[in-house]
């Protein structure tokens, strides 16, 4: 069991903690107010405390108030842009992240074990901990991967169809295509494992421990603990090049030696030989940052509930 314990020659005594529920509604698989009740009236019966903190807007605050008033697990219910935002409030605290998902993709929890809901409640109410690590770029957390390129630059486009009242997919579609058609391609110069690397691309993925790059389940993680960031970047380059990467994913018959470039290390730094400040995409969501970007693993930064 998680809970911590203290043993003695008669018995185990077993510390109850305060439980935090972040909770966002506008996750995409939507908020399931029943189940979390649910949950929570199964955490208090077995003498914890459990309360829920509720916002539409800003979940760093909550993350934040749930941190000042001395929760001990704080529960991101939502998807994998409310879990990374809470890791990034309490990740030097000591405080026990805990994951429900109710996002569109959940990767951080499919890839920590955490399939589905009932596995999540499983977890709060059995499970153990794990520490696993955690990645920065310019000093922001974030716990599945970054990049800059393509992929910000499709993000942006996506939001600015959605403003228009498009709907999540279709936009993703539109923004996809127009993306492709105003390519760009970047001059990357990258200093790591004590080499100066340069690469003409129109993506740099970086992910906080090593994906799965080819097959029918790409963009999967085995490890969460192996303290090393992934560093991909096309092999071929061109509209046709992407294109092809885009649908040999759909097949499943992407690989890794044939679509990418492959590096591991414990950090790096990206210049470029222009931009000052670049669009940079954090589990999902964009920020502007100065240039050079430095990238860095912390291993072990977080504890977590696991199967």
């Amino acid at each position: 069991m998680f809970y911590r314990t203290a043993e003695n020659r008669d018995s185990r005594k077993i510390t109850l903690e305060r439980f935090g529920f972040i909770c966002n509604p506008r996750a995409g698989q939507g908020y399931d107010s029943g189940l979390l009740d649910h949950t929570i009236h199964q955490l208090r019966a077995l003498g914890h405390e459990a309360n829920r903190y509720e916002t539409p807007f800003n979940v760093a605050e909550l993350a934040s108030r749930a941190l000042n008033e001395r929760c001990t697990v704080i529960v991101a219910f939502g998807g994998d842009g409310t879990v990374s935002t809470v890791a990034g409030v309490i990740f030097q605290s000591g405080v026990t992240l805990g994951v429900f998902p109710a996002g569109t993709c959940n990767h951080f929890a499919n890839d920590l074990g955490i399939g589905n809901r009932a596995i999540a409640e499983n977890v709060l109410l059995r499970g153990r901990t794990r520490q696993i690590d955690a990645a920065t770029v310019n000093g922001r957390l974030f716990i599945n991967n970054s990049g800059i390129g393509i992929y910000p630059a499709m993000v942006m486009e996506r939001e600015a169809e959605r403003r228009l009242g498009i709907a999540r997919w279709p936009a993703f579609f539109l923004a996809s295509c127009k993306t492709l058609a105003n390519l760009r391609f970047m001059k990357l110069e990258l200093d790591l494992n004590g080499k100066r690397l340069e690469r003409s691309t129109s993506f740099l993925f970086v992910g906080n421990n090593i994906y799965q790059l080819q097959g029918f389940s790409p963009g999967r993680r085995v490890r969460l603990d192996a303290g090393e960031l992934a560093i991909v970047t096309a092999r071929r380059s061109g509209r046709t090049g992407l294109v092809c990467i885009a649908f040999r994913a759909l097949l499943g018959s992407l690989r890794a030696d044939r679509d990418f470039r492959e590096l591991a290390a414990a950090q790096f730094t990206v210049r470029t030989r222009r931009a000052t400040r670049l669009n940079v995409s954090l589990d999902g969501e964009l920020s502007r940052m100065d240039t050079p970007l430095q990238y860095s693993i912390l291993p072990g930064a977080l504890r977590v509930l696991a199967p």
